[in-house]
């Protein structure tokens, strides 16, 4: 009965294996794991693995445990595996020749009315499993370019879901947008609401095969990263399927363009006053030249002693013309090239160093200079370049004085912890209003009656705003004038 039973599913196995165009490897186990019925594929295949010759009748277990212990204890628990959930998809790993095979083994139980048999249908996956290798290969090998350039890549489908992405692009969403990145989830909801719509409509685009550049700010913190952003549409099966989102961080490039255009607006602004600077300097250094050596003549031509002495008066004021323009040359060089040196001042040193600096100026003795200083903290800054700004208004001070009055200038210095505030008010001829807008450019003289080159002013503007201060001044024609300049104070700093 049994051996008409096994017939029986065995002609059914013939059948099935006629009607289908494939090579199946095919075994049947009966109830006691002896074979009841294989193909000629499948003999090859197990002799080629175990050295085993299959046979109807042969207990497999049996057969395997005397060829290998190892093997036959796997095969077993299999079979019992698949008498519990009915179906079993496993893979056998072999090894012949040097070379590795894989095969799909596919354990099925097949209920009959009597008994019960095990189906195991093979086929051989080494040629699928090289290429999946080669493939999975290539893919880490992509994947490991791709997260080794500077720009973000994602995938996204016509749902807008996120397919794919690189370790640049997840970095990026999670930096600058603050989200975590997945699979499947829509990009959009991970923009701020405001780019939703431009996003949709640049999406929109794309898919209808229009590749896109374009470029979106974000605030992070306290700063603005900007991002170039490239979109290219994706054809599959005649249709634009996918694009690929590629985003730039342009911060750095965005960053030295702008202080590039700084500097070439500077350039620009230097070059223009080093024009202006040469000829304004060969007129006011030639003019006192010319008038000491018209001078000299007339001392060769005339010796008497009254006209002597009124020569070498003028001469001297011509030297004293020269003398200070070439002061204010340097100081505008200096200001210029040289660091800052910070250390701390001694504010009464300092009006004592000037006021011996300009006490030989004419007109000194005619103004009356008084100090106030309050120092409520060690004030820090640099001492030389506080001696230029001290030393251009005190002499500005005495040179437009009001010669029919008892002139004075008064100043007042008071400093804490975080800045100075000095301010230097006199009672000379003043300045007229429409020209206190033009008071701090190079060369400007506000009075027709100036001999000097016009840097003065110019000079301490540019030194008080190379130590980070600013300065203001206001004036009224024929009363006075005052000078505020406002220093921060470099407390704990060393030589920059």
């Amino acid at each position: 009965m049994e051996a008409t039973q096994d017939s029986q599913v065995v002609e059914k196995c013939n059948d099935v294996l006629n009607m289908i165009d494939t090579n199946i490897n095919l075994l049947l186990l009966n109830d006691d794991m002896k074979v009841a019925y294989f193909n000629e594929g499948f003999s090859r295949i197990f002799e080629s693995a175990y050295g085993i010759r299959i046979v109807v009748g042969i207990d497999i277990i049996d057969a395997l445990h005397v060829v290998n212990q190892k093997a036959s204890n796997i095969w077993r628990d299999r079979l019992i595996a698949v008498r519990l959930q009915k179906l079993l998809l496993v893979e056998e790993l072999f090894q012949k020749d040097g070379k590795t095979y894989f095969w799909e083994v596919q354990f099925k139980l097949i209920p009959t009315a009597d008994k019960s048999y095990i189906s195991l249908c093979c086929r051989d996956a080494t040629f699928r499993r090289t290429k999946q290798s080669r493939i999975k290969k290539h893919e880490a090998n992509l994947r490991a370019v791709l997260n080794s350039i500077d720009n973000g890549i994602c995938l996204v489908n016509n749902r807008g879901e996120i397919i794919e992405y690189n370790c640049k692009f997840f970095s990026v969403v999670k930096d600058v947008l603050g989200g975590t990145l997945r699979s499947g989830e829509k990009l959009l909801e991970y923009l701020p609401q405001g780019l939703r719509n431009s996003w949709l409509r640049r999406c929109k685009i794309t898919f209808e095969g229009n590749a896109q550049c374009f470029l979106d700010s974000f605030v992070v913190g306290r700063s603005t990263r900007h991002f170039e952003i490239r979109a290219y549409p994706i054809m599959e099966n005649n249709e634009f399927s996918k694009i690929t989102i590629s985003t730039l961080d342009i911060t750095n490039i965005r960053e030295a363009e702008t202080q590039l255009k700084l500097q070439n607006e500077e350039l620009g602004k230097i070059n223009g006053e080093l024009d202006r600077f040469v000829y304004s300097a060969s007129h006011d250094l030639r003019a006192p030249l010319m008038s000491i050596k018209g001078l000299v003549n007339i001392i060769r031509l005339d010796q008497r002693r009254d006209n002597l002495l009124t020569c070498t008066s003028f001469i001297l004021k011509s030297i004293d013309r020269l003398d200070k323009f070439v002061v204010d040359i340097v100081n505008y060089s200096r200001n210029s090239r040289v660091g800052i040196g910070i250390q701390k001042v001694d504010f009464p040193s300092l009006l004592n160093k000037v006021i011996e600096s300009v006490n030989y100026i004419d007109g000194f003795a005619d103004v009356d200079i008084s100090a106030d200083i309050n120092n409520k903290s060690p004030f820090f800054s640099d001492f030389s370049r506080l001696f230029i700004i001290f030393n251009s208004i005190v002499c500005n001070s005495i040179q437009y004085r009001d010669r029919w009055k008892k002139s004075f200038l008064k100043i007042s210095i008071d400093s804490d912890s975080q800045k100075v505030i000095i301010r230097f008010e006199d009672n000379g001829i003043g300045i007229s209003e429409m020209h206190q807008m033009q008071l701090f450019q190079m060369f400007f003289r506000a009075s027709s009656d100036s001999k000097g080159p016009g840097l003065g002013l110019y000079i301490v503007k540019s030194v008080t705003e190379k130590l980070n201060g600013k300065v203001r001044i206001t004036s009224k024609l024929g009363e006075g004038t005052t000078v505020q300049v406002e220093i921060p104070n470099s407390s704990g700093q060393i030589e920059i």
